[in-house]
């Protein structure tokens, strides 16, 4: 039957392709249709509103010129007016008042009149020139009446300034008249002006209100022509993009697998909503994506809280590859920890190896291949293949085969401390989620290895510093009563565990002696014969002295590299296989050198163990070296007690020995001045002065020496006492008042107040006194001056004694030597001046043991101040 169609097996119910292909071909011809009709409308509209506005602007420009002209021919015309008026007005003014000054200012206004003229006629021209100007005859016919009357104006003006000038009567009342004339013609032009401008508006808003309409006009075509077609499209559009708006609106309630219809609406909306899907099916990979990573953090936070529990290294990194293996999904992986210096792997933790497997692999990695760069490099390294990278090695024999890669660097404080690899990823490559997270874990394993070693460093450390405590404690407490390197030997071998400790110190002839030794129980000390035998070793305690070190040897029989004869020697005679040597010294003295060893096998020294040996020896150095100094002290105490005895015997002497002859010598010396003996000559008379002077010389010296001793020595009970420092004074400078006036001296004595109270001895504080004023009288020249007074300073609260001379001074080299015992200045043993340089000294020394100071200044020639301030008493406290 024709017309019908059949649907074959295999017919689609769905729109063949070629269907399709037409349909979009019709809406991409719909919507380009729709897209020239608008441009169209919006062109059109535009030209429009172009030529609305351009003709609208040209009318305006025009009338605003043709205003503009106006307004200027207006205010020339006004200028004209201005400057008729001022002339006429002149001669008004001088017709009133006869001032000649006024024809002076008319002349004036007369010469302004013309170029206003002509400034209004050129404003006038361009006025009449312009085809819009309907009363072109009447302007020019304006200006040439105005023209007139100014002219008849200023023609009768000129008569009335001349018959002014001549003194003759001027004709007033017709210049007023003709300026009247002019004035209506002037008014005549203003108003023709002004008509003018008001006409130019009106076809200013005439051309406005044209332009407006047709806009208007357009604008309402154009949208009328939009809506028509708008309208018809719109349905087209419209359900489709609802349809999108209902799928965008599933995704954001959350349903992520509602999809666009791709094959409904317009091409653009069809493109468009492929587009939707894409993003779709993206942001839905995206959301599990972050899904994955937000619990891989959440996981990773809770490792971070257990390892920041107590845990020992070996179970921390045990923790962190088991995580490691679960959080980025991992067949194997392995952490390795490298020792101080960075070079070798000391602890190396697998998960995801049997043990059989961690057996059959051997030895740790020395980190030749992957595993070496991240000890070297701090990049992660990431690789889908690790035989196809050019910095892997290879595997080690037994090891299981592995595909993917990826090395991190265990870092803190920009060290590499370390590094963990993963190898066959579950999902078959690394991805770089896989890459954060691995990174992130690492960041959290290097602070919890990093706390995990500090913990044990301090408790190595805490361990070590017991130890050594109660090794110095030992040495301390049987150091008194035992030899401190006995005690020392038998510390460190029982602290230690160790089987031998020899100490061997320098004696004063550079040789090193066995000074001590232990042993543990079941071995023999070495006898003296064996010791003897001992290498010299002085060279190896100097070098380990000034290097601050000590010799570790783990294992004789292992040590890389030749042994030399020393070293094999002292091996053989102690039979060590380990051992390690300290040197005991302190400052620049080494004392000697301590050995700790093992004898029935080798022993893994550790820093703590050198450390407790290096601080017992430095703790022993310090204590022989105390105790010599003690010893040193008492010896030095020893002897000043003797120099002491000594010199109290020496006074004694002096006092027994020295005196009675003396005293003698100058008794028989009084006997043979007096004449007792015989008449003497006038030259054996100079020859027994000399002698009496010398010998009163000598007996001062004696006197001085006992006064020093007995000060120093204390050896006479020093009686303390307020003494009136006004009566000291008074009675000490009457008993020189003869010598002074033997001199000619003057001498001016204020003893101060009674309120001037020093506690003291009273004998040396006359002594001080008496110094002080016989050094003034001797260094006085003859009829020269010395005063001497007392004063209470109450805001320091001492007693200020000051004796001023006018004598020979002292040299200012001399000064700083003054209370120096037996110094005296030059110009005094120039002059040949007696005395003993013992004065100052006692007087300094006296002042010292009260409390005070003594102060001196001097110029050569002229004199010296001595002031001196003792701490001030009072009554009440005596």
């Amino acid at each position: 039957m024709q017309g019908v169609s059949i649907l074959t097996e295999g017919s689609s119910l769905q729109p063949s392709s070629t269907d399709d292909s037409i349909k979009r071909r019709r809406a991409r011809s719909i919507t380009t249709t729709v897209r020239a009709i608008v441009f169209l409308c919006i062109t059109l509209l535009a030209t429009i509103c172009v030529a609305a506005f351009r003709s609208v602007q040209i009318q305006s420009t025009e009338v605003e010129h043709i205003i503009s002209t106006s307004f200027q021919a207006t205010d020339a015309n006004e200028k004209v007016f201005r400057d008729v008026t001022e002339a006429q007005n002149s001669l008004l003014r001088y017709q009133l008042s006869g001032d000649r000054d006024e024809l002076t200012t008319f002349r004036n206004a007369r010469t302004q009149i013309r170029p206003a003229q002509e400034q209004l006629h050129s404003h006038l021209t361009r006025l009449t020139n312009r085809e819009d100007i309907s009363s072109e005859k009447l302007v020019i016919q304006l200006e040439s009446n105005q023209q007139d009357t100014i002219r008849l104006w200023l023609a009768s003006a000129l008569k009335s300034e001349r018959a002014a000038l001549n003194s003759e009567l001027p004709n007033f009342t017709q210049s007023a008249r003709l300026f009247e004339d002019f004035r209506q013609a002037n008014s005549r032009l203003d108003e023709l002006f002004g008509y003018e401008s008001i006409e130019a508006r009106n076809r200013a808003r005439a051309a406005s209100s044209t332009g407006i309409k047709v806009i208007l006009i357009a604008a309402f075509a154009s949208t009328v022509i939009m809506l028509v077609f708008g309208l018809r499209i719109a349905r087209s559009i419209s359900r489709p993009i609802t349809a999108l708006s209902g799928t965008i609106k599933h995704q954001r309630e959350g349903d992520l697998s509602v999809r666009a219809r791709e094959n409904f609406g317009s091409a653009e909306v069809r493109s468009l909503a492929t587009d939707f899907n894409l993003l779709a099916e993206a942001n839905l990979k995206s959301r599990l994506r972050i899904e994955d990573v937000n619990d891989r953090m959440a996981n990773l936070i809770d490792l971070g809280n257990v390892l920041g529990e107590k845990l020992g290294l070996h179970e921390l990194l045990t923790r962190i590859v088991e995580s490691a293996r679960q959080l980025i999904g991992a067949r194997y992986v392995a952490i390795a920890l490298l020792d101080e210096s960075g070079k070798e792997v000391v602890e190396f933790v697998t998960a995801g190896f049997s043990p059989d497997q961690v057996a059959a692999i051997g030895d740790l990695p020395k980190g030749l291949g992957l595993l070496g760069v991240t000890f070297h490099d701090t990049q992660i390294i990431r690789l889908e293949h690790i035989s196809a990278s050019p910095l892997s090695v290879g595997f080690p024999p037994n090891h299981p085969p592995m595909e993917s890669f990826l090395g991190v660097p265990i870092v803190i404080d920009g060290t590499v401390i370390g590094s963990f690899y993963l190898t066959d990823s579950i999902s078959g490559t690394f991805s770089a989620e896989d890459e954060q997270v691995a990174h992130s874990l690492s960041l959290v394993a290097a602070v919890a290895i990093r706390n995990v070693q500090r913990l044990e460093t301090e408790r190595v450390r805490a361990n070590t510093l017991e130890r050594v405590n109660e090794i110095e404690l030992v040495i301390h407490a049987k150091s008194i009563s035992e030899r401190p390197f006995d005690v020392m030997s038998a510390s460190l071998g029982k602290g230690l565990g160790v089987d031998r400790v020899f100490v061997r110190t320098v004696d004063s002839g550079g040789e090193y002696q066995l000074a001590s030794q232990w042993q543990r129980d079941g071995l023999q000390p070495i006898g003296n014969e064996m010791v003897a035998a001992f290498p010299s070793v002085g060279d190896l305690a100097e070098d380990l002295w000034k290097s601050a070190s000590v010799r570790i040897i783990d294992d004789h029989m292992s040590a890389s590299g030749p042994i030399d004869e020393r070293s094999r020697s002292h091996q053989r005679i102690t039979g060590a296989r380990a051992a390690i040597i300290a040197p005991i010294g302190i400052g620049d003295r080494v004392i000697g050198i301590v050995s700790v060893l093992m004898v029935d096998g080798p022993r893994h020294w550790t820093a703590p163990e050198a450390e407790v040996l290096k601080r017992v020896a430095n703790y022993v150095a310090t204590t022989i070296i105390n105790d010599e100094h003690v010893e040193i002290q008492r010896n030095h105490i020893t002897k000043l007690e003797q120099l002491e005895r000594q010199k109290s015997n020496f006074l004694a002497t002096v006092s027994h020995e020295l005196r009675t002859p003396l005293t003698s010598i100058i008794g028989y010396l009084e006997l043979l001045q007096e004449g007792y003996a015989g008449t003497i000559s006038d030259e054996q008379k100079h020859m027994l002065e000399v002698m009496n002077r010398n010998s009163d010389r000598l007996q001062a010296l004696i006197e001085n020496l006992l006064v020093i001793s007995r000060i120093e020595g204390s050896e006479v009970a020093i009686t303390r006492s307020g003494i009136f420092i006004c009566d000291l004074i008074a009675t000490t400078c009457e008993e020189f008042l003869p010598l002074a006036k033997s001199r000619g001296i003057s001498f001016e004595v204020n003893p101060g107040p009674n309120t001037a109270i020093v506690k003291g001895d009273e004998r040396q504080l006359r002594s001080v006194i008496a110094n002080v004023v016989s050094n003034a009288i001797k260094f006085s020249h003859i009829g020269g001056l010395v005063k001497i007074s007392c004063a209470v300073d109450s805001a320091t609260q001492t007693v200020e004694v000051t004796c001023i001379d006018v004598g020979i001074g002292i040299p200012l080299a001399d000064q700083g030597n003054l209370f120096v015992r037996f110094f005296r200045a030059g110009n005094a043993v120039e002059k040949q001046i007696p005395g003993t340089g013992l004065g100052l000294s006692i007087v300094e020394l006296i002042v010292r043991e009260h409390g005070g100071h003594i102060r001196l200044a001097s110029t050569e020639g002229e004199g010296t101040t001595v002031v001196i301030d003792f701490p001030l008493s009072t009554q009440d406290s005596f």
